[in-house]
Order: C-alpha cells, then sequence, then structure tokens
C-alpha cells in the first residue's frame, strides 16, 4: 500500500458519462486444475539437484512499498532437464529437486521451455499441481506454482526440454496483531460473500525479490477472468507472468486460528495499466470455482457513501500475509489530497471500521450491492503508515477515471471482421486477416483476393502469380480455449515471395502479425497466439 503526505486540497470534477454492470456468480471451474496428491517419494526429497544455503537475519526481513516477501535466488548456472535426473512412480515421469533452506514456500524460475505434454510440481506435503503451455511466456519462461515448505519436486516427461534459472524463496511468519485489523468473518455486511469469493492475495516477482498485493475479480460484458489490481503492484508482462494468486484466504469462522482451503491460480496475460489512476487489469488463465464478479459503476459516490473492502494486508515485520481482513471508510471530497494524486482521478475517505496496510494495495474499493468503484492506492495524512490513525486517508484510484482504458475489456462494443476482397473473416467473424505482398513483379505492396472456406480461407495475389485461381497462403484460426485457453493460428505459404499477414481479434483489438521472406517457404502452428476470453 503506497503511503504519502498530505499537502493541498483539489474539489472534485464529474465525469461526462455513467456505465454500470451488477455483480454476477460463476458456479463452473473454468480451465481450472485442481491439485492432487501424490505419494512423496524419499529418495527423490533426500537429493536434490540444487540446495541453497539457508538465508541471513539480514536478508529475511519484509517492509518495502509494496511490501517484499520473499527474494528470488538466481542460479549461478542455470539447470538444464537433461542432467542428472531420478526417475519416478508418480505418473511415471522423470524427477528433479530443488531446495532453498528455510523457506516457507518455493518456486522454480524455468526458462528456454519446450514441453512435449504437461509438468507437475509438488512438495513434501504431496499436493501437486500440474500445468503446461498456457502458462509459458512467448519467450519460453514461466513461474511454477508454489509449493508448501523449502523443498520442490518438478516431474516431467523425457521429451520435455527446460532450464531451472533461479528458485523463489517465500519468507513466512505468524502475523501479528494490528489493533484496528478486523477479521471478515467477524462481519456480516450484505456483500461480504459477493466480496470475499471475488478477492484474492497476490503475490510476485519483480526483479531479484517477490512483492504482495491484493486485487478482485471484475465483470465483464464479454470476459468472466478479469481481475482488477493497482498499477504500483503490477505494472509489466513478466510481473503478470509470475502472478500467484491465493483465493479464499480467510478464517473458518470468527475467532478460529484456522483457515478455508484455498485454491490458486498462476500467470496472467496484462491488458491495460496506468500510473495516473494507479489501475491494471489482468486476464487470468483459469478460476476455481464458485467465484463471485464484482459489479462496478463510474458514477462518482457521494460524500459521505460507506465504502467497502476485503484485502490482505502483511504483518507489522512485512512476513506474512494476513487472511481477509475487512475495514469501511467514508467518502470524504473536502479532505486535504496528496501530491500527484489529486481528485478526480482519486477518491479520498476517512476510516469507519478495520483498516488497510501494505499488502493491500489494489484491493477493490465497492459500494452497497458489490460494485466496484476504485482500487487501493495508499494512504494519506500526518502518519500515514499509522493505518489505524483517525489521521490517516485512505486513497483510492477512481474507476470513473479509469473507465476509458478499461472499457474495451468491461464493455465492449461489438465488433465483428466485415468480410471483404481483402481481408478474411475467421471463427464467427472474430478474426480478420490482412496480407501484404512485396514482390518486384507487383510493384512493391500487392493486392491480395481473400476467400473463405468455412473455418479457414486463403489469399492468390494474381498481379504476382497471374492467375486468380492459385493460392497463396492458407490462414486458419482455431478455438483453442478448452486446451490451453488460447485462439491458435496455423498457416502455411505456397510461393517463395515475400509477404506478411495479420491476423487481429477484433472483440479486443489484439493483432499478430507473423512474415516470411523472400526466397524462403514457410508452414506453422502458432497455438498461443491470442488469450481466450
Amino acid at each position: 500500500m503506497r503511503s504519502a503526505c498530505r499537502v493541498f486540497l483539489f474539489l472534485a470534477a464529474l465525469p461526462l458519462f455513467a456505465e454500470k454492470l451488477p455483480p454476477a456468480f460463476r458456479a463452473d471451474a473454468d480451465h481450472y486444475r485442481e491439485p492432487r496428491s501424490v505419494v512423496v517419494e524419499a529418495s527423490v526429497l533426500a537429493s536434490p539437484a540444487v540446495v541453497l544455503d539457508a538465508l541471513s537475519p539480514d536478508v529475511v526481513r519484509g517492509g518495502g512499498d509494496p511490501p517484499r516477501i520473499g527474494i528470488v535466488r538466481t542460479l549461478n548456472e542455470p539447470y538444464d532437464s537433461s542432467r542428472t535426473r531420478a526417475t519416478s512412480n508418480v505418473a511415471n515421469a522423470l524427477t528433479l529437486s530443488f531446495r532453498s533452506i528455510g523457506a516457507s514456500r518455493v518456486r522454480l524460475h524455468l526458462t528456454n521451455v519446450q514441453l512435449s505434454g504437461d509438468l507437475m510440481v509438488y512438495g513434501r506435503d504431496g499436493v501437486a499441481t500440474t500445468f503446461g503451455s498456457e502458462l509459458v511466456s512467448a519467450e519460453g519462461e514461466v513461474w511454477t506454482p508454489s509449493v508448501s515448505g523449502d523443498t520442490i519436486v518438478i516431474a516431467y516427461a523425457a521429451g520435455d526440454r527446460f532450464s531451472v534459472s533461479a528458485i523463489g524463496h517465500l519468507f513466512g511468519a505468524t502475523p501479528a496483531s494490528t489493533s484496528c485489523f478486523t477479521d471478515v468473518s467477524c462481519n456480516s455486511f450484505p456483500d461480504r460473500e459477493t466480496l470475499s469469493r471475488a478477492v484474492a492475495a497476490i503475490t510476485y516477482a519483480n526483479g531479484s525479490d517477490f512483492f504482495a498485493c491484493t486485487g478482485g475479480l471484475i465483470n465483464a460484458t464479454v470476459s468472466d477472468r478479469l481481475f482488477l489490481t493497482a498499477n504500483h503492484c503490477i505494472s509489466n508482462q513478466a510481473e503478470a507472468s509470475s502472478v500467484e494468486l491465493t483465493w479464499d484466504f480467510r478464517t473458518t469462522s470468527c475467532g478460529a486460528s484456522t483457515t478455508q482451503t484455498q485454491s490458486h491460480t498462476n500467470g496472467s496475460t496484462l491488458l491495460v495499466t496506468s500510473a495516473t489512476s494507479d489501475v491494471t487489469l489482468l486476464r487470468l488463465p483459469s478460476l476455481p470455482a464458485n467465484r463471485a464478479l464484482m459489479g462496478w459503476d463510474t458514477s462518482r459516490p457521494a460524500a459521505g457513501t460507506t465504502l467497502f473492502r476485503i484485502s490482505h494486508p502483511l504483518n507489522a515485520a512485512g512476513t506474512a500475509v494476513y487472511q481477509q481482513l475487512y475495514s469501511t471508510t467514508l467518502l470524504n471530497e473536502t479532505v486535504g489530497t496528496c501530491t500527484a494524486r489529486t481528485r478526480p482521478a482519486y477518491l479520498y475517505s476517512i476510516r469507519s471500521t478495520g483498516g488497510t496496510a501494505g499488502g493491500s494495495s489494489g484491493s477493490p474499493v465497492i459500494t452497497q450491492g458489490g460494485y466496484i468503484v476504485g482500487q487501493l492506492y495508499g494512504a494519506c495524512g500526518t502518519d500515514p503508515s499509522d493505518s489505524c490513525a483517525s489521521t490517516t486517508n485512505t486513497v483510492d484510484g477512481w474507476l470513473g477515471q479509469s473507465y476509458s482504458l478499461l472499457q474495451p475489456f468491461l464493455q465492449p462494443a461489438n465488433a465483428t471482421c466485415t468480410p471483404s476482397s481483402s481481408n478474411l473473416c475467421l471463427l464467427g467473424n472474430r478474426f480478420r486477416v490482412t496480407l501484404n505482398v512485396n514482390d518486384p513483379r507487383v510493384s512493391g505492396t500487392g493486392f491480395a483476393n481473400a476467400t473463405v472456406q468455412g473455418d479457414w480461407g486463403y489469399f492468390d495475389v494474381p498481379a504476382a502469380t497471374g492467375s486468380s485461381d492459385k493460392p497463396v497462403v492458407f490462414v486458419k484460426v482455431i478455438d483453442g480455449r478448452p486446451v490451453n485457453n488460447r485462439f491458435w493460428v496455423f498457416y502455411g505459404g505456397l510461393t517463395d515471395i515475400q509477404y506478411s499477414f495479420t491476423v487481429t481479434d477484433v472483440q479486443t483489438g489484439a493483432s499478430k502479425t507473423y512474415s516470411k521472406a523472400t526466397g524462403t517457404y514457410d508452414g506453422a502452428a502458432d497455438t498461443s497466439a491470442f488469450p481466450g476470453n
């Protein structure tokens, strides 16, 4: 959670629009892989490929903004999967284990990943998580799901190739009490269950460290895996790819020392981010069952409106994440503002119940009925580090300010591809394909004729081939979402001329261009071309 000092007053301006979408509920899991139990083989755990010594006390400390909750331990030499490895009875796989002594949880950073199937990771507790190419970036990198304890085993097939370049070492400690923190299980406000099932704790890698924030699911007219958080938490794709979300981290009842069973989502796609209103929108590859999707409202709440929030702050030492905590604030349009965080881009409110702290950043703030009106930037006041002080004001990026950036994803126009002689419209007119040809016979960029044949199509270039019935480039778009939550692009060329073609998802605006040089031949399948939604 960001902190700042009070400097001056700036009165709010109202938006020229007011858009709204109610909350929704999703009962079924969406592309989610449930963890399963495996028999942990002592021989695999007893002989790790790499063992990293315990960290010094000076290293194992939190703090910062957002709070630091772990470190990235880069290996002096990446460990290749083809080196010493053990066979295992787990899914008849090969295994490698790695240990970072003293860690509460561990993850692996894999590079140069080439998969023939799925990978699996597990720890001493035998809780195994399976994942595959849906999490691997275009650069062939992935952060694995984390496992409990200081040792992680990765199981893989003989045809898989990857290098382990770093080990993520996450700290752990018992949270210390904070006077104003309020357990969400001890409150029964009207939208508690909606907000609780929509909010998740975030951990992510940035440089040499891991950090913690909060965020929540937001409803949309097209997709239901959109996740809102803060720009000062996640601001680039590398951070988004390393995200691990923890759902349902909540006490079983008021005053209980036990927590509910948690689910996890790994990885995400960065859709849009802006420091102006400190907002970031992610698309998640999967969702566990029974998720609530919070509604949203771009109207500016009236002064005195009660704002509700659930977040995951850290303890005073910054070494452990709290279970879900509840707080309320009252919107105030006259209290002083902080440098560069002026109205109308930000909402200012005065603490009423509970409190926030480092780790709460990015948590959605909602009005009654489950409508998001912003996400947490931090605190402002004479002592913003004191989350419980009456002089500390809460600062949220206002959704009305962010909406122009978020609108293409929250409420996209019903855009479709219009078939024509110059572009292919594929997969229900969602994808537009255009071709550019560069060849001496057509004096630079030539004109291609498009022909659709069901779910695929082709281009011919009469000026280059001398005929209108000689296909030059074939393109097919496949809905691969049931397999890896992506749309796939298959293509091939029957010519040696230079060309490039661009595929555009007209629903999201995302596009991708494929090129071929003069005198070469090509054909390929891109099975991670576009994220599903």
